[in-house]
């Protein structure tokens, strides 16, 4: 199977596509073919001094089908998300076929592409973390930073279905796809007066 690995730390240069063996899946683990992956902490892994050992196979974020599984929870053939957390695990998901344990993968959303759903795990993590901290209710108000990016999107999102009434806040213009998710008065969404480049980001 292909396999997108690196040798070395650095620039995207050191990225390298890859023929290499098909994992097997251990007792409770599942075997998924790729859908897609996504981009999220690798250029950190990339460019960064850590990580597991090399070579290494980049990639937190997979969806794709289940074709062998170790676990009852999940089923061959199932659609399913993952998010490897691959500096702990050792195991990326830039691969034709990723090996993962059965606690890490839950079901695809029925009503996403499966493409899209690659762009879930670790952004939904990360923002149900977020909001878990905050403890907030129903009824409660919270301001998200960086709406538009994918953790402060979904944390709007899920601030919104919590019950909670929501403000935005993004970086620059062209942002208005915040708009929407956010509480009902269309006023709630502000510009940062900031440049881009220092703006606070919660994605």
């Amino acid at each position: 199977m292909r396999a997108v690995q690196i040798d070395r730390h650095g620039g995207p240069d050191v990225l390298a596509l890859r023929e290499v063996a098909a994992p097997e899946p251990a007792p409770s683990e599942v075997l998924t073919r790729t859908a897609a992956g996504s981009l999220n902490p690798d250029w950190k892994t990339r460019a960064w001094e850590v990580g597991p050992p090399l070579p290494a196979t980049l990639g937190w974020d997979i969806s794709g089908r289940v074709v062998a599984s170790n676990d009852p929870a999940h089923e061959v053939g199932a659609h399913v998300i993952a998010m490897s957390a691959q500096i702990a695990t050792g195991r990326g998901t830039w691969a034709e076929l990723v090996a993962l344990p059965g606690h890490l993968l839950a079901p695809a959303p029925a009503t996403v592409p499966l493409a899209d759903a690659a762009a879930l795990p670790l952004a939904g993590t990360t923002a149900l973390q977020a909001l878990r901290a905050t403890e907030l209710s129903v009824g409660e108000r919270i301001l998200a930073v960086g709406a538009a990016g994918a953790v402060g999107g979904l944390v709007v999102q899920l601030a919104r279905l919590i019950g909670a009434h929501v403000d935005a806040l993004v970086s620059r213009p062209g942002h208005e796809q915040a708009w929407p998710m956010c509480w009902t008065r269309p006023g709630c969404c502000a510009r940062s007066r900031r440049a881009p480049s220092t703006a606070a980001s919660a994605g």
